[in-house]
């Protein structure tokens, strides 16, 4: 081998060693305790990681404007106290149409927490014996019920809701003629109920117990029956009192009243005092009977008749004041005689210890009163 060879391999030597010294100076550059790897600017102290702006303490995570406390997770407006997770508030179904047929399963499945739930039955001639069953199966959940679609009805026959106490309103339809007897008595818990323009006869003692009834809703087209401003009586004719069922404590019967019709305060067991107004002239029968709380009544000197067992079963009537002395009056001479007064004649009848034709009532007190009937 001459020299020329030995020169050849000698360059060769010398750039190779020259090429591996500069990639060895490239890897020092970019990372010489970690070759390979290249530290950004932004975080010299944790190679290959950069910190975000937004969280400079956990690099590599933001945290979200909602909620600082907790990196990575929003909290929601309706939880704040479960981050992440939102409350939706329980849906509860509240309004059924419904035929007769399905309607006491409804009522057993619905929760008597819940509701009161608006069901309106959709046949127009239901069987409203049917409807009170189903009522009564479940009388714990409560109902406003619309039947106004029935338009098959003509009547709400007798006691067609009596003592239905889940009953909170009732509406009733557009060709109804006639609400016959005890058809809601007993509704405790009624407080409201529509008298169509249609309805020409109501029945005495329909509403009787209906201690809650606090808004007679009539039409204004109805020509026989009205109510007061604030709902709560029923007027017949406008001057006779028909019903106030939910009367308590001290009553006033209105100016302008002629007629307190029979049965109109039945049951009513909270009232404790009633005034009559002068432009009353007659009290039917059993007006007050069963006013158990019932300690005293005035009577003016315009009333001319009063019906039989007006104070029947007044358990706690003390007193009957009567603003005229030579009208309605009792006597010591006659503890059983409760009359209208008249020269010297006293027009009543004495009645017997055992009740002889029921004509009298037996207060607390032991006297027995006569209740004068009509034509006396």
């Amino acid at each position: 081998m001459g020299k020329k060879f030995w020169f050849v391999l000698f360059a060769l030597l010398i750039l190779v060693v020259v090429g591996c010294k500069q990639s060895t100076g490239n890897e020092e550059y970019q990372n010489p305790e970690n070759p390979g790897i290249t530290d950004t600017p932004g975080n010299p102290e944790n190679p290959g990681i950069t910190d975000t702006p937004e969280n400079p303490e956990n690099p590599g995570i933001t945290d979200t404007p909602e909620n600082p406390e907790n990196p990575g997770i929003t909290d929601t407006p309706e939880n704040p106290e479960n981050p992440g997770i939102t409350d939706t508030p329980e849906y509860v179904e509240t309004d059924y149409q419904i035929s007769t047929s399905e309607l006491e399963a409804l009522l057993q499945s619905l929760d008597s927490t819940k509701g009161p739930y608006n069901i309106t039955v959709t046949d127009e001639s239901p069987d409203l014996s049917k409807i009170k069953t189903a009522l009564a199966s479940n009388n714990s959940v409560k109902v406003n019920l619309d039947i106004s679609a029935c338009s098959g009805l003509a009547k709400i026959g007798d006691s067609a809701f009596q003592d239905c106490t889940s009953l909170i309103s009732v509406k009733i339809p557009e060709g109804i003629t006639s609400i016959t007897s005890s058809a809601f008595s007993g509704c405790t818990s009624l407080t409201s109920i529509n008298i169509p323009d249609s309805v020409t006869s109501i029945y005495i003692g329909a509403f009787t117990g209906c201690s809650s009834l606090t808004n007679f809703d009539v039409d204004k087209g109805n020509s026989s029956y009205s109510a007061s401003e604030d709902g709560k009586i029923l007027l017949k004719n406008k001057t006779e009192l028909f019903a106030y069922p939910s009367a308590s404590g001290k009553v006033t019967i209105p100016t302008g009243i002629i007629t307190i019709q029979d049965s109109a305060f039945k049951d009513c067991t909270s009232v404790t005092n009633i005034s009559i107004s002068n432009s009353v002239t007659t009290i039917n029968s059993s007006a007050f009977m069963g006013c158990t709380s019932l300690t005293s009544i005035t009577i003016p000197s315009n009333v001319t008749a009063i019906g039989r067992s007006v104070f029947k079963d007044c358990t706690a009537l003390k007193k009957i004041h009567f603003n005229d002395p030579y009208g309605w009056c009792y006597t010591a001479s006659y503890p059983n005689w409760f009359g209208k007064h008249s020269g010297n004649s006293y027009y009543g009848m004495l009645k017997t210890d055992d009740g002889t034709n029921a004509n009298f009532i037996k207060m607390k007190d032991t006297y027995y009163w006569y209740k004068i009937g009509s034509g006396i």
